[in-house]
């Protein structure tokens, strides 16, 4: 909500309302628009513009550095990938974790650090987060790895010790430039 204080009343309200940020569920551009009277080109209008001035905004910059560090190493140690259930779980480990929480953190990931960040979804997998960096295409290589380790294993892993194993074996210690193609 401090971001939104960088915004005129109606573009706060529109991206309130249209990313869920509020206590109630997002809304679609036509809902919007229609409280305003606008079509609903012009909501997407208003949010777009709202959005490019938080983005250039040097006080969403500076709030955001802690966020986009925190980002960075939590995917790095997780390959440059992770669930986004498992996102947010380890963003709000010491904070809120409702649903306006989780809608104010997705709206930050999405559209704020858009360029540092990818959320994928496919109907193979669950949502996920990406660094902007890291390629797609090692996915099933990856799922491929983490089945090895766990069959030879023999017995089931917690997360924390399949990416341990993972992080032992030849596959992980390949050369960086292999690894963001």
């Amino acid at each position: 909500n401090d971001l939104l204080k960088q915004l005129n009343q109606k573009e706060a309200d529109v991206l309130r309302r249209r990313f869920g940020l509020s206590q109630h569920e997002p809304e679609t551009l036509e809902t919007i628009g229609q409280s305003y009277n606008v079509t609903r080109e012009r909501v997407r209008q208003i949010q777009r513009w709202a959005v490019s001035r938080l983005k250039k905004s040097a006080a969403t910059k500076q709030r955001l550095h802690t966020l986009d560090a925190l980002l960075q190493q939590l995917l790095e140690a997780h390959g440059g990938i992770m669930a986004e259930d498992d996102v947010l779980a380890e963003l709000h480990h010491h904070a809120a974790n409702d649903d306006q929480a989780k809608a104010a953190t997705l709206f930050l990931l999405q559209e704020l650090m858009a360029d540092k960040v990818e959320r994928i979804e496919t109907p193979e997998y669950k949502p996920y987060w990406k660094l902007k960096f890291s390629a797609p295409r090692l996915l099933a290589e990856t799922i491929t790895t983490a089945e090895q380790v766990i069959t030879t294993s023999g017995k089931p892993m917690s997360r924390d010790r399949l990416l341990e194993a993972l992080q032992a074996t030849p596959w992980w210690a390949r050369p960086a430039s292999e690894l963001t193609a």
